[in-house]
């Protein structure tokens, strides 16, 4: 299999991931508005189609497992993949069961598309066909459908999650609504980062990604979804004064939000936001777990999804669903410290918008546990992985002008 057919390979694997998103999701959607039997609901216990549930998990997984024996024997030369498979490979051993090691290979999964997505971009540069406008297009039309898919579950759905401003909170096709916002605020994101420079972004956009993150009620989906537009409208702004206002008139607006959120989001107004439950899960786990497991965890992979389906654990003692919690229980302390350094170099790879991107991570984090939610996981290093191709480029470009420049004065 020659390079060429290797990069093609991925980049219509890469694309066909993101239509992926709402395709695997439909039968659940069916579901919540009663077109299929069942009940909406984020367990997975009394659902009608469980085979469902595997087939969807499993054509994940083997679309993951092709790109990273695809991307392993394209870049089995280069740093970044064997440095990303050594510590792939560290966070594997560490665990004391198969059930654990099973779902931390799961989770692993996610650091394929930081690979992907880096081949993905260097086949653009050679091939237009195969390049973001592809991407892009994919993720506004999914956009599109998941906002279509969420105002029908505020009209048909029964109120499982509560209401929201239209109605039921809806969870597109992702059973959550938290995944929901937080998949609005990713796209919008991806949008701006990846247009070119005199690219524009059409307002319906932007209208669909706020719709779904107020729509969701998620409170780190609002806040997010704000920080994004007044970061965005900072950086098409030239003169400096228009520049301070936008930044004073943002600030305020993010302090109105924040200081409103439970009523913003339809949440109990005495429902405190430093006071919550994953605040209170993270101090019960503190407090309730010995030195050892506090300072390395229980395994890569364990109090994850998988982890409680595996071992038929239909509910956990202590919910660590966020991306601190979980990784405290996983790796604890000490490897939490070597997990968010190697994070923060390999973001960082990415240039200015790397680290933007690591900024977002580590807000969504607050959240969910962003290695194991998909489309997360996905939308957030395939990006990576684009990001560090062309950030490479970009330096290398600067590199020859130089030379170049240097060149012709001597």
């Amino acid at each position: 299999m020659n390079s060429i057919k290797i990069n093609q390979i991925i980049s219509h694997l890469i694309i066909f991931s993101i239509y992926l998103i709402p395709l695997i999701g439909l039968i659940d959607f069916l579901i919540s508005i009663a077109a299929f039997p069942g009940s909406p609901s984020r367990g997975r216990v009394d659902h009608p189609f469980s085979v469902m549930i595997v087939g969807k998990e499993l054509l994940i997984l083997i679309m993951l497992m092709l790109l990273a024996v695809i991307a392993v024997y394209k870049l089995k030369i280069q740093a970044i993949s064997l440095i990303i498979l050594m510590v792939v490979g560290f966070l594997m051993l560490h665990t004391p069961s198969l059930i654990v090691m099973v779902s931390g290979f799961r989770e692993s999964l996610c650091f394929v598309y930081v690979i992907a997505g880096k081949l993905f971009s260097d086949q653009s540069r050679v091939n237009l066909k195969y390049g973001k406008v592809n991407l892009v297009k994919a993720i506004k039309i999914v956009l599109l459908i998941e906002l279509f898919f969420a105002l029908l579950q505020t009209q048909l759905m029964p109120p499982v999650e509560s209401f929201t401003f239209l109605g039921s909170k809806p969870v597109g096709s992702f059973i959550n609504p938290n995944t929901l916002g937080v998949f609005g605020c990713l796209s919008i994101l991806l949008l701006i980062l990846f247009k070119e420079n005199k690219e524009k972004i059409s307002v319906l956009y932007f209208t669909c990604a706020i719709l779904l993150a107020f729509l969701s009620g998620s409170r780190v989906a609002i806040t997010l979804i704000m920080l994004i537009l007044v970061i965005n409208q900072l950086t098409v702004m030239k003169p400096s004064l228009l520049k301070l206002m936008t930044a004073f008139l943002g600030l305020l607006m993010l302090v109105i939000i924040i200081t409103n959120i439970n009523y913003i989001s339809n949440k109990p107004l005495a429902l405190s936001v430093i006071e919550g439950d994953r605040v209170s899960n993270i101090i019960n786990y503190l407090t309730t777990t010995d030195l050892f497991h506090l300072l390395f965890g229980y395994g890569w992979g364990a109090h994850t999804s998988w982890y409680y389906i595996l071992s038929s654990i239909n509910s956990p003692s202590i919910a660590l669903d966020s991306l601190y919690a979980s990784m405290l229980a996983q790796i604890g302390l000490i490897g939490s410290v070597f997990l968010g350094i190697f994070m923060c170099w390999l973001f960082n790879l990415g240039g200015k918008k790397g680290r933007y991107l690591l900024a977002v991570f580590a807000i969504i984090g607050i959240q969910i546990n962003v290695f194991e939610y998909y489309p997360a996981n996905l939308l957030i290093f395939l990006a990576l992985g684009i990001f560090i191709s062309e950030n490479k480029d970009s330096i290398n470009r600067r590199t020859i002008q130089t030379v170049t420049s240097l060149s012709v004065r001597k």
